[in-house]
């Protein structure tokens, strides 16, 4: 590809005789090309969300000859990821072609749950089976007797709540996630307190990424929980902060193993498992007692903080080290470090939700960023508001397009399983919908529509009661790439996935990009 720039330009046009090709950014389309030939491929540029499990959107060329992927790579001209691919997108050929993948529709008895008794259909037969029964569902327990569900087979996010709005129910999410222990408690806690997703100014609202004038590289990047140069998850690619490290960024680490980047960080906390809330708040005492905080952030921006610093108080560096097993000059010489820096942004994972305390510790790191007057400033921590209006992957804000179905009917009837919080994010509860298949309470749960969401095998905290529940349903449909052990345990129609390079779609899961 590197040659075809240098001879066409950056976007794919040809360069006048002589002159230099000028490099344009994503946000100038004049002249660009999405598609070319070269060396007898076909060329496809376009955005990758692998499923299952990438959180990202990363710019490919799909190089493809006589109708076979033969080769793909990464885009340069994507300020995404800038070229840079990690080995999900470079094994993407082997999954796509893998001898094991589904190809066409299948049908099962019901009576045949457990066994591979599959029998091949057409789409329309199975367009036709899943609507007759959906609809003898409906018909005799209402539209919330069907719970539509998903993994984490990101691209197709877009999909479900669609499906959910088509079937009427109120009853779309996670399917089996225990607590949404997932990046939920961060996106939910931290959205009641600070009224949306906030994230590390890594430049990546710039095309230009880090060549912009606006950006300032952070001071301190808090890698909390977090290990994202292997991870590469929730919007984060790891050479963002590795590039911010080549611009002057330092880390402070919190991770119980000495991973490469606690390695380059000036202060590592090799802290205690579920104990990262303790932590958190001494930081904000000993921040507090420095007189280092914000005045003027947490005078305009700040509610409650008297009572804020009284409580903190309580959580002195004393309890923080004795409960986390580091030791208290570190503490005391972390939040000198973050109170003193011009700018500091808190990168983080899900180690942090694994935990019983997840959902308050994503508030107490939240706070600290406040405490620190990092919130919308250059290296601080940046709110992420949906590209152009559009949600979760393609779906619009709003609950339907225009020539979509009607509004989902009783909304209220969501089982949030009485969780303040779940209420409040308009979100499910997957604990209370499991113990719903079970009891027939609040009300009963007789068919699943699942998505990607292998919940036997990876995704349910509680497999010995997962499948038999998903064995009463009157109805199961799954969607997925391969035979999976809930599919074959469950599914009375198995529908194949396709993927991003199999299908025309807008991607767009982390709010900034769309592709």
């Amino acid at each position: 590809m590197s040659e075809k720039l240098e001879k066409q330009g950056p976007q794919g046009a040809a360069a006048p005789e002589g002159d230099v090709p000028v490099a344009r950014t994503q946000d100038d389309p004049t002249g660009r090309v999405c598609q070319w030939e070269e060396d007898g491929c076909t060329v496809l540029r376009t955005n990758a969300r692998t499923g299952p499990g990438c959180h990202d959107n990363c710019g490919v060329l799909m190089y493809v000859r006589d109708g076979v992927l033969e080769k793909i790579e990464g885009d340069p001209e994507n300020p995404y990821n800038q070229g840079r691919l990690c080995p999900r997108c470079l094994a993407f050929k082997e999954m796509l072609y893998h001898e094991d993948r589904l190809k066409y529709p299948l049908k099962r008895a019901k009576e045949d749950r457990g066994k591979n008794a599959f029998t091949r259909i057409t789409w329309d037969e199975a367009y036709d089976i899943i609507e007759r029964e959906m609809k003898a569902v409906i018909d005799k327990y209402g539209n919330e007797a069907i719970w539509v569900t998903q993994g984490t087979g990101r691209d197709i996010n877009g999909y479900g709540p669609l499906m959910a709005q088509y079937l009427g129910t109120p009853n779309y999410g996670t399917g089996f996630l225990s607590g949404i222990a997932c990046y939920g408690p961060r996106i939910f806690s931290t959205a009641l307190k600070s009224g949306g997703l906030f994230v590390c100014d890594y430049s990546q609202f710039f095309p230009d990424r880090y060549d912009d004038p606006r950006w300032e590289a952070p001071e301190y990047i808090l890698v909390w929980g977090n290990n994202p140069v292997v991870a590469n998850s929730d919007g984060t690619l790891g050479h963002w902060v590795v590039e911010s490290m080549k611009r002057g960024s330092k880390l402070i680490v919190m991770d119980p193993t000495l991973t490469w980047l606690a390695g380059k960080a000036d202060v590592w906390f090799q802290l205690r498992p579920g104990t990262d809330a303790a932590l958190a708040l001494a930081l904000c005492d000993q921040i507090i007692k420095d007189d280092l905080y914000d005045h003027e952030f947490v005078s305009c921006w700040c509610y409650g903080f008297d009572e804020f610093a009284e409580h903190v108080s309580q959580y002195p560096v004393s309890f923080a080290a004795e409960t986390c097993g580091v030791p208290e000059d570190l503490i005391v010489e972390a939040a000198r470090k973050i109170g003193r820096a011009k700018s500091c942004c808190l990168q983080w994972g899900v180690a942090m939700d694994h935990t019983s305390e997840g959902f308050i510790t994503g508030m107490a790191c939240f706070d600290l960023m406040a405490l620190t007057g990092n919130f919308e400033n250059p290296g601080g921590m940046l709110a992420a508001d949906p590209a152009f209006g559009m949600s979760v992957t393609w779906s619009p804000r709003g609950s339907v397009w225009d020539e979509c179905s009607e509004p989902i009917p009783h909304p209220e009837r969501k089982n949030h399983g009485g969780y303040k919080a779940l209420e409040a994010m308009n979100g499910i509860s997957p604990d209370a919908l499991l113990e719903a298949m079970e009891t027939g309470e609040p009300y009963p749960i007789k068919a699943m529509f699942m998505m990607q969401n292998n919940a036997i095998a990876c995704m349910g905290a509680q497999p010995q009661r997962i499948l038999p529940a998903l064995q009463k349903m009157e109805f199961n449909v799954v969607v997925d790439l391969f035979l999976t052990p809930t599919a074959l345990a469950c599914a009375d129609v198995l529908l194949p996935a396709a993927c991003f390079a199999e299908r025309i779609g807008i991607t767009g899961h982390q709010p900034y990009a769309l592709g």
